[in-house]
Protein backbone atom coordinates (compact mmCIF):
# COMPACT_ATOMS: atom_id res chain seq x y z
CA UNK A 1 0.00 0.00 0.00
CA UNK A 2 1.35 3.20 -0.63
CA UNK A 3 1.93 5.80 1.81
CA UNK A 4 -0.15 9.13 1.82
CA UNK A 5 2.08 11.17 3.33
CA UNK A 6 6.02 12.05 2.74
CA UNK A 7 7.76 13.56 5.62
CA UNK A 8 12.04 14.38 5.26
CA UNK A 9 13.92 13.46 8.01
CA UNK A 10 18.05 13.89 8.74
CA UNK A 11 20.48 15.82 11.03
CA UNK A 12 20.11 19.54 11.23
CA UNK A 13 21.37 21.68 8.48
CA UNK A 14 21.49 19.18 5.80
CA UNK A 15 18.10 20.59 3.53
CA UNK A 16 15.52 18.87 4.28
CA UNK A 17 13.01 22.61 4.26
CA UNK A 18 15.07 23.91 1.22
CA UNK A 19 14.19 19.99 -0.60
CA UNK A 20 10.02 20.58 0.64
CA UNK A 21 10.50 24.59 -1.05
CA UNK A 22 11.83 22.76 -4.34
CA UNK A 23 9.20 20.13 -4.26
CA UNK A 24 6.72 22.59 -3.29
CA UNK A 25 7.74 24.90 -6.42
CA UNK A 26 7.23 22.39 -8.49
CA UNK A 27 3.34 21.97 -7.41
CA UNK A 28 0.47 22.67 -9.63
CA UNK A 29 -2.38 22.77 -7.12
CA UNK A 30 -3.80 24.74 -3.99
CA UNK A 31 -1.46 24.04 -0.77
CA UNK A 32 -1.77 25.08 2.66
CA UNK A 33 -0.02 24.66 6.23
CA UNK A 34 2.55 26.37 7.55
CA UNK A 35 6.10 26.45 7.25
CA UNK A 36 8.65 27.58 10.67
CA UNK A 37 11.04 30.48 10.13
CA UNK A 38 14.49 31.19 12.25
CA UNK A 39 15.17 34.91 13.38
CA UNK A 40 18.65 35.88 14.76
CA UNK A 41 18.42 37.45 17.71
CA UNK A 42 21.95 38.53 18.93
CA UNK A 43 23.53 35.42 19.55
CA UNK A 44 20.31 33.38 19.67
CA UNK A 45 16.87 33.18 17.45
CA UNK A 46 13.27 33.01 17.50
CA UNK A 47 11.16 30.73 16.21
CA UNK A 48 8.15 31.44 13.89
CA UNK A 49 5.06 29.95 12.52
CA UNK A 50 4.13 31.44 9.46
CA UNK A 51 0.93 29.91 6.98
CA UNK A 52 2.85 28.53 3.96
CA UNK A 53 0.07 30.47 1.45
CA UNK A 54 0.53 33.85 2.82
CA UNK A 55 3.00 36.70 2.50
CA UNK A 56 3.36 36.76 6.12
CA UNK A 57 6.03 38.20 8.43
CA UNK A 58 7.55 36.84 11.23
CA UNK A 59 5.88 39.52 14.45
CA UNK A 60 4.88 38.77 17.81
CA UNK A 61 1.94 37.55 16.76
CA UNK A 62 3.58 34.18 15.14
CA UNK A 63 5.94 33.61 17.63
CA UNK A 64 6.31 30.46 19.14
CA UNK A 65 9.64 30.40 20.90
CA UNK A 66 13.06 32.46 21.66
CA UNK A 67 15.69 29.35 21.62
CA UNK A 68 17.24 28.98 25.35
CA UNK A 69 13.63 30.71 26.74
CA UNK A 70 12.95 30.14 30.41
CA UNK A 71 9.53 28.00 30.96
CA UNK A 72 9.91 26.96 27.41
CA UNK A 73 7.70 23.87 27.43
CA UNK A 74 4.31 25.67 28.98
CA UNK A 75 4.99 28.71 27.14
CA UNK A 76 5.77 26.13 23.30
CA UNK A 77 2.43 24.74 24.35
CA UNK A 78 0.24 27.44 24.69
CA UNK A 79 1.79 29.32 21.36
CA UNK A 80 1.93 25.68 19.34
CA UNK A 81 -1.77 25.06 20.23
CA UNK A 82 -2.95 28.71 19.05
CA UNK A 83 -0.89 29.46 16.04
CA UNK A 84 -0.63 25.46 15.15
CA UNK A 85 -3.91 25.07 14.80
CA UNK A 86 -4.33 27.93 13.55
CA UNK A 87 -2.34 27.65 10.19
CA UNK A 88 -3.93 24.03 10.05
CA UNK A 89 -7.64 24.96 10.52
CA UNK A 90 -8.60 26.36 7.32
CA UNK A 91 -7.63 23.81 4.76
CA UNK A 92 -10.32 23.51 2.34
CA UNK A 93 -9.42 22.97 -1.40
CA UNK A 94 -6.02 22.24 -0.20
CA UNK A 95 -4.61 19.65 -2.65
CA UNK A 96 -1.39 19.37 -0.34
CA UNK A 97 -0.98 20.23 3.18
CA UNK A 98 2.88 21.37 4.32
CA UNK A 99 3.95 20.91 7.77
CA UNK A 100 7.65 22.41 7.77
CA UNK A 101 8.66 21.45 10.59
CA UNK A 102 7.54 19.13 13.09
CA UNK A 103 10.03 18.37 16.42
CA UNK A 104 10.44 18.00 19.88
CA UNK A 105 9.58 21.78 21.03
CA UNK A 106 5.90 20.89 20.62
CA UNK A 107 5.88 17.73 22.79
CA UNK A 108 3.12 19.49 25.36
CA UNK A 109 1.39 21.00 22.63
CA UNK A 110 -1.70 18.38 23.18
CA UNK A 111 -4.35 20.36 20.81
CA UNK A 112 -1.50 20.69 17.76
CA UNK A 113 -0.67 17.37 17.93
CA UNK A 114 -4.09 16.20 17.75
CA UNK A 115 -4.80 18.24 14.87
CA UNK A 116 -1.40 16.95 13.15
CA UNK A 117 -2.52 13.83 14.17
CA UNK A 118 -5.84 13.68 12.75
CA UNK A 119 -4.40 15.17 9.68
CA UNK A 120 -1.99 11.96 8.91
CA UNK A 121 -5.53 9.92 9.36
CA UNK A 122 -6.84 11.92 6.46
CA UNK A 123 -6.91 11.79 2.72
CA UNK A 124 -4.98 15.22 1.88
CA UNK A 125 -1.58 14.09 0.86
CA UNK A 126 0.99 15.91 3.32
CA UNK A 127 4.40 17.02 2.74
CA UNK A 128 6.94 17.89 5.94
CA UNK A 129 9.66 17.97 7.81
CA UNK A 130 10.35 15.99 10.58
CA UNK A 131 13.41 16.93 12.98
CA UNK A 132 15.00 13.88 14.29
CA UNK A 133 14.12 13.27 17.87
CA UNK A 134 13.18 10.90 20.41
CA UNK A 135 9.64 12.55 21.58
CA UNK A 136 6.82 10.50 21.73
CA UNK A 137 4.90 12.86 19.39
CA UNK A 138 7.84 12.65 16.71
CA UNK A 139 7.83 8.60 17.02
CA UNK A 140 3.91 8.71 16.43
CA UNK A 141 4.57 10.94 13.32
CA UNK A 142 7.73 8.94 12.21
CA UNK A 143 5.65 5.33 12.57
CA UNK A 144 1.63 6.43 11.36
CA UNK A 145 0.64 3.64 8.92
CA UNK A 146 0.17 6.58 6.09
CA UNK A 147 3.71 8.14 6.17
CA UNK A 148 6.55 7.63 4.43
CA UNK A 149 9.73 8.92 5.99
CA UNK A 150 12.61 9.88 3.88
CA UNK A 151 15.94 10.49 5.56
CA UNK A 152 17.75 13.09 3.34
CA UNK A 153 21.60 12.97 3.31
CA UNK A 154 24.27 14.72 1.49
CA UNK A 155 24.81 12.17 -1.17
CA UNK A 156 20.80 11.38 -1.51
CA UNK A 157 19.31 15.28 -1.45
CA UNK A 158 19.85 15.81 -4.93
CA UNK A 159 18.20 13.15 -6.35
CA UNK A 160 15.13 13.48 -3.97
CA UNK A 161 14.55 17.29 -5.74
Amino acid sequence: MKKKHIFYTGPRGIGKSTLLQKRLAQFQGVFAGFRTVKVPCGESFSVHMLPVDKKEKPTKENLLFYRGEKRAYEQNALRFNAIGCRCLADLEGAELIIMDELGSAESAAEAFQDRVLALLDGDTPILGVLQEGESAFQRRVATHPNVELIYVTEENRGSLS
